[in-house]
């Protein structure tokens, strides 16, 4: 048994497969003309033939291009980013970008200089044409949504004031603004007049208070001689003269006693004041 053993032959390893070839594209397949090592290129497999080759070549190419433009990078010079920027789009000088006409600019609330001086920073930033015009036109419709919006919130602050003055003063109230107004004008400076626009303030029931307070101040140091005087409108002088007469004692016993000396003249005088302070009630 032992020498049996000792006899036997050693097992044989099983034979390796033989590699698989790569695949032979078929005889009409246009890829048998080109060589071998070629033909099994991924990118070519889903060309189907000649015509599309070259269409494909084609289109590559005027992708690459003749004035293939490099991708810009941090360590450029600035002559190197200039050149760029003159590549992709930006023209030659500030001036050449896109602006704004007189009335979108008005709208806008965009004064000349500052489309200038956006023009430069569009320059230095290399913007192209297209990017300029479209930066503008949103810079641009910014300011009139924010131009809108403080309109409509002054519109309203007037006439919540209009409201609450015409409740105070009643039909005296065009006299009253006109007295407010008048200190303002003849007083105040336009910077003043500005600021008291810009911010709301000057429709500020508190504010309009305060002017007319001062204006009838004025005007009641003027009717006793002393003072400057107000310089206001025919009918607010006359609504301010019918108050002086009605602290007049002797003018209101001429005007109430038909048979006093002075009657006739009191009644016409009272008659025009009123005619003046309120030409509305005229009919």
């Amino acid at each position: 048994m032992a020498d049996d053993a000792t006899n036997t032959p050693p097992a044989t390893p099983p034979a390796t497969p033989p590699a698989t070839p790569p695949a032979t594209p078929p005889a009409n397949d246009w890829r048998t003309s080109i060589p071998a090592e070629y033909a099994q290129e991924p990118s070519l497999q889903q060309i189907k033939d000649v015509p599309t080759l070259i269409k494909s070549y084609v289109h590559a190419q005027k992708l690459i291009g003749s004035d293939k433009i490099a991708a810009p990078k941090e360590s450029w010079s600035d002559t190197e980013w200039s050149d760029f920027y003159a590549k992709v789009g930006r023209p030659e000088t500030a001036d050449k970008y896109p602006t704004l006409d007189e009335a979108r600019m008005k709208a806008a609330g965009i004064a000349p200089e500052a489309i200038k001086n956006v023009q430069d920073l569009f320059h230095k930033a290399g913007l192209t044409t297209k990017q300029a015009q479209k930066v503008l036109e949103g810079y641009a419709e910014q300011n009139e949504t924010v131009i809108k919006r403080h309109q409509d919130n002054m519109a309203a602050v007037r006439m919540k004031t209009d409201e609450a003055l015409t409740k105070q003063f009643g039909d005296q109230l065009p006299a009253k603004l006109d007295i407010a107004r008048t200190v303002i004008r003849q007083f105040g400076t336009p910077e003043i007049a500005n600021l008291l626009d810009r911010s709301g303030l000057g429709n500020h029931p508190d504010v309009v208070n305060m002017m007319i307070k001062i204006g009838e101040s004025m005007l009641e140091d003027r009717s006793t001689g002393s003072g400057t005087g107000l310089m206001v409108g025919e009918g607010t002088a006359a609504l301010q003269k019918i108050k002086e007469l009605k602290g007049d004692e002797n003018f209101l016993k001429k005007l109430s006693n038909s048979e006093a000396i002075g009657h006739t003249d009191a009644v016409q005088t009272w008659t025009e004041l009123h005619r003046k302070a309120f030409p509305n009630k005229q009919g």
